[in-house]
């Protein structure tokens, strides 16, 4: 079980080549960690080439975080919800909903 599992961490974590700095990206946006966190755990498995990793981290999240800064446009938003909203009504505007469906107690009775 134990080669099983390095196996699996030099797959994910061992090799320094093949990181995946997204891993490290969902790691700094989960509230419970923060950067420090991140900055820890590459200090502990890449104590040679740490400050590197952390410089290309950094790089990684500022790009993200400039591609996705643009402010949505909240009057568009809503606007395109309430089409939604209007078009998944099934119950016209102007009936009672006890016009087109029975109640409970009438469901019961049947």
């Amino acid at each position: 079980m134990a080669s099983k599992m390095r196996e699996k961490y030099n797959k994910y974590w061992g090799d320094d080549k093949k990181i995946n700095f997204l891993v490290y990206l969902a790691i700094i946006l989960d509230p419970r960690r923060k950067m420090d966190f991140v900055s820890f755990g590459v200090h502990f498995l890449f104590p040679n080439i740490a400050s590197e990793i952390m410089k290309v981290i950094d790089k990684e999240l500022q790009y993200w975080l400039r591609k996705y800064k643009d402010p949505i446009n909240l009057d568009e938003y809503v606007e395109e919800l309430q089409d939604m909203k209007d078009e998944l009504s099934i119950i016209p505007e102007n009936q009672e909903v006890s016009t087109q469906l029975p109640t409970l107690y009438e469901a019961e009775e049947i």
